[in-house]
């Protein structure tokens, strides 16, 4: 296309080809402009061009999540291996652990098909979301005892650990792109211009 224009004297100022998945993956694409969309949240748009090889090397690190969703541990309960959680009826411990339930449900946006499929982050380690997804109410299970006002990562960064939208967003074979487009006006928004400087200094 842009050598037909040039045929017929159309000299574009700007040409991009490029979204978010080939300005990553491409280092040599063509044009001088790059559109990225999903990359601009510090996300990449899929597992495979998670971190591609760029020069030789690797982008790991390169991304930096600019959202993360979060809530917190209301309440906590001893869980021994065949009992169940919140209830038998939904889902019942493979081993002695503890169960918490967090604050935050499918009515704040996060999908409810996610429950006993999903993983969130709580002490920078992976957690099943088992049982149902309540209104307001999610329940994790883990092998350390929870305290409760403790904090929950559904999506983001917490610690040295991230859990990618692609994460997400797979089991329910939904886009990534889908899922913070979910989220309730209503859930409590937190802005900060110097997130990293705060996470060193947590």
């Amino acid at each position: 296309i842009v050598k037909r224009a040039a045929d017929l004297g159309i000299q574009p100022a700007w040409i991009h080809l490029a979204n978010s998945a080939a300005a990553m993956a491409i280092p040599d694409v063509p044009g001088n402009l790059v559109r990225t969309g999903i990359a601009l949240y510090g996300q990449p748009p899929s597992a495979e061009v998670s971190f591609p090889p760029r020069g030789g090397g690797n982008t790991k690190g390169v991304l930096e999540p600019a959202m993360t969703l979060a809530g917190y541990v209301t309440k906590v309960r001893r869980l021994r291996r065949g009992h169940g959680f919140p209830s038998s009826h939904f889902w019942t411990a493979p081993m002695d652990g503890w169960g918490a339930e967090v604050n935050l449900g499918y009515a704040m946006g996060y999908p409810r098909s996610l429950a006993g499929k999903a993983h969130v982050l709580f002490r920078e380690k992976r957690c099943p979301l088992v049982g149902v997804i309540a209104r307001d109410t999610s329940y994790i299970f883990t092998r350390e005892k929870p305290e409760v006002g403790e904090e929950v990562v559904f999506w983001g960064r917490q610690g040295e650990e991230v859990l990618y939208l692609y994460e997400v967003a797979s089991p329910i074979q939904c886009l990534p792109y889908e899922l913070p487009t979910w989220l309730s006006p209503k859930l409590t928004r937190v802005f900060v211009d110097n997130a990293r400087e705060m996470m060193r200094a947590a």
